[in-house]
């Protein structure tokens, strides 16, 4: 990705200067370049500039959509920069496709955004996006410029208690048969075994 650097290099100088063309983003980019290398943080920057508090939803629409979920997101993983946030810190982000966790992990992630950003837009403290985002995944339809309400729907479909009685049976006599096996690997191998009727 970044064998091209000259190319990333123009590419990003070009998107840094539209992006000072917007009144926001240059009023934001003035405030970062005042506040030097201790920078400001995203809820700071919004109160001196007396914006709405601004959700970071396209950003992680754009990662789960990418098939990536954070997995440990909070106002210290996104910086203001020109073009508007920034997640970083990206090297434990998980595959959502192959993590078990995945959803849990996104539902975290959104919910320490919220909290943060709620702060200065308390609507968003009763959101949903992160199940509305995981909905549009599991169907194949998310994609980063995918419109966000924070609303979701629970599915009232009534649960099919004897596939779940199913499950927990086939796990029980699945966890019996390893735990026989690691019984029987741990009886001597040159003794007689022991009939049953004496054990």
């Amino acid at each position: 990705m970044f064998d091209y650097s000259r190319n990333m290099e123009h590419k990003a100088a070009t998107a840094a200067l539209a992006a000072l063309g917007q009144d926001t983003r240059l009023s934001v980019f003035r405030l970062l370049v005042r506040a030097g290398r201790a920078g400001r943080l995203a809820g700071d920057i919004a109160e001196a500039l007396s914006l709405p508090g601004a959700t970071l939803s396209f950003h992680l629409k754009a990662l789960t959509a990418a098939g990536l979920v954070h997995g440990d997101l909070s106002e210290f993983n996104v910086l203001l920069g020109p073009d508007g946030p920034v997640i970083i810190d990206l090297p434990q982000a998980v595959d959502a496709a192959a993590n078990n966790h995945a959803f849990s992990m996104l539902e975290r992630d959104v919910r320490n955004m919220a909290e943060y950003f709620g702060q200065f837009a308390p609507e968003l403290k009763y959101t949903k996006y992160a199940k509305e985002m995981w909905a549009l995944y599991e169907a194949g339809k998310l994609q980063p410029d995918t419109p966000l309400t924070g609303e979701f729907a629970e599915p009232e479909d009534a649960a099919d208690i004897d596939a779940v009685m199913r499950e927990i049976k086939a796990a029980l006599a699945e966890e019996a048969k390893k735990q026989a096996l690691r019984n029987a690997e741990d009886e001597p191998k040159d003794a007689e075994p022991t009939p049953p009727w004496m054990r």
